[in-house]
């Protein structure tokens, strides 16, 4: 399943920033962002799992990217 959402970002992340995720995070940072809202999500009680795990985890991972992402534009703008 992650293997799964981590090619759908990394399509999405292609297309819309020009970028692959290795070039955003190191793979450590995102298995440990992963496990943690994993975690999180188990843990959760019942009325705050709104949405399944696919869909949380995607949500909590693309957060994460998206900020670098904009960073990293930014950061290439500033400079060029």
């Amino acid at each position: 399943m992650l293997r799964s959402l981590l090619d759908r970002l990394e399509l999405s992340y292609r297309e819309e920033f020009g970028v692959r995720l290795d070039q955003l995070a190191e793979k450590d940072e995102i298995m440990t962002s992963a496990r943690l809202a994993a975690s999180w999500y188990q843990h959760a009680p019942e009325r705050y799992r709104t949405v399944c795990i696919y869909r949380y985890l995607h949500t909590d991972l693309d957060r994460l990217l998206r900020k670098k992402a904009l960073h990293l534009l930014d950061t290439r703008r500033q400079a060029g």
